[in-house]
């Protein structure tokens, strides 16, 4: 059964590897399917699907619009310590993303219900895959959607980049922090120490002067 799985896992990333690919699968209830794609910045990959959900067990399929279903897409930068860059539900049966970065991505779906709660029954998935430059686009309500997803992509990249920042600072400021105490206790140390070696130094030189008196 795993080498059946991992034959199948294989296929679906090599027809993901072509510019243009129609595929299928099938889930279990609350399955999640992830695959790895190539991108260069800027790229794109548009993917059209139709899910369909079994209430047999998966005797027969109907299709998700009749049972309110849809897909989730989670896209994560394995370069970038899986940074994730998209998580969002495919809009009018398509999803559409763009690499802002070059490097693998990993694309996850998932089929869910209009609550956002994962499907708790069999599914099966068509996925009519399109890979390629800007020019993939058909028509104006796609480049419009595309435009405004890429927004959401900078938006999120932009908020990562902050909370690293703030990070750093936050790290930055406890270091500022332990130096100046560190500083601070070594030089009540040294006064110390100087006071100490005085007080030496004294006792000696006044009972010398005691004796020669």
């Amino acid at each position: 059964m795993k080498s059946i799985l991992g034959k199948a896992i294989l296929l679906v990333g090599f027809f993901l590897q072509l510019a243009q690919a129609s595929i299928h699968f099938y889930l279990e209830p609350k399955q999640v399917k992830c695959f790895l794609k190539e991108m260069t910045k800027d790229s794109m990959i548009v993917m059209r699907y139709q899910i369909e959900a079994s209430d047999d067990n998966g005797k027969t399929y109907r299709a998700g619009a009749q049972q309110n279903l849809d897909l989730q897409f989670v896209v994560e930068e394995l370069f970038d310590n899986d940074h994730r860059v998209s998580n969002q539900r495919g809009g009018d049966g398509q999803f559409i993303f763009t690499a802002l970065d070059t490097g693998t991505h990993k694309i996850c779906l998932s089929p869910v219900t209009v609550d956002g709660y994962q499907l708790a029954a069999k599914s099966r998935i068509s996925l009519d895959v399109t890979s390629g430059g800007q020019d993939i686009l058909q028509n104006p309500d796609t480049k419009k959607l595309t435009n405004e997803l890429n927004l959401r992509q900078l938006y999120e990249k932009l908020n990562h980049v902050k909370a690293e920042y703030m990070t750093f600072r936050g790290r930055e400021a406890a270091f500022r922090d332990m130096s100046e105490a560190v500083n601070s206790s070594a030089v009540k140390w040294v006064i110390i120490q100087i006071i100490v070696l005085c007080s030496i130094g004294y006792f000696p030189v006044a009972h010398a002067q005691d004796l020669l008196y």
